[in-house]
């Protein structure tokens, strides 16, 4: 992943003039195909928890203590993730992933807006969804829709798509991941795959074109 900054200056809140060069740091991280596999194949247990973030979640910022106080809580109640919740109780994202139901035969993930980060992955399943014939609803969900949901899943672009099969203790499926979902994950690991081989050109104009 990479980080960008405004650059270095002295420690002062107001934008330094002129504007410093900014820094750019990468830092390559090899991705566990077989952890991935585990993790997929099985499903997580999540919770959901009030999300305690800034209001403009749709900046990608490095405070992520409140992501990871809510990570904490999931494994402490012995869950792998946690869905934040709005003031009205309606699921913003996962601690570092987008969130989705399937509900009633319709696929749902909250709209874009400052109160999710638009993730690249949350694009592509969305193009996805829609050449499978899925009908797809961009709207909030409450936390005891996605607890009566028929399936659920994450998505990101570290973890790809990981089904979500029980939430706050309440098993969804049978607590197996749905048909929609596996469905899903293997259309997108076929996109990824097509990406790597076209090194990276695919994966910029599917994104631009989805």
């Amino acid at each position: 992943f990479s980080q960008v900054t405004r650059g270095a200056s002295p420690r002062i809140l107001a934008p330094p003039e002129p504007p410093p060069r900014p820094t750019l740091v990468v830092l390559p991280m090899r991705l566990d195909e077989a952890a991935l596999a585990a993790t997929r194949a099985r499903g997580k247990a999540v919770i959901t928890t009030p999300d305690l973030r800034w209001a403009r979640r749709d900046i990608k910022t490095t405070m992520l203590l409140p992501a990871c106080l809510a990570l904490a809580e999931a494994r402490a109640a012995g869950a792998q993730d946690a869905w934040l919740l709005d003031a009205k109780g309606c699921v913003t994202e996962a601690t570092s992933a987008n969130a989705w139901i399937v509900y009633g035969g319709v696929l749902r993930t909250r709209p874009e807006g400052a109160d999710i980060l638009k993730g690249v992955t949350r694009t592509a399943v969305l193009a996805i969804a829609s050449g499978m014939g899925l009908p797809v609803r961009e709207e909030a969900f409450t936390a005891d829709e996605a607890r009566a949901a028929d399936e659920a899943f994450q998505s990101s672009s570290s973890a790809r798509i990981v089904p979500v099969v029980r939430i706050d203790g309440r098993a969804l499926g049978g607590g197996v991941p749905g048909p929609h979902t596996q469905a899903i994950a293997r259309r997108y690991d076929a996109y990824v795959r097509a990406a790597q081989d076209a090194g990276g050109a695919f994966c910029a104009q599917s994104c631009k074109n989805a």
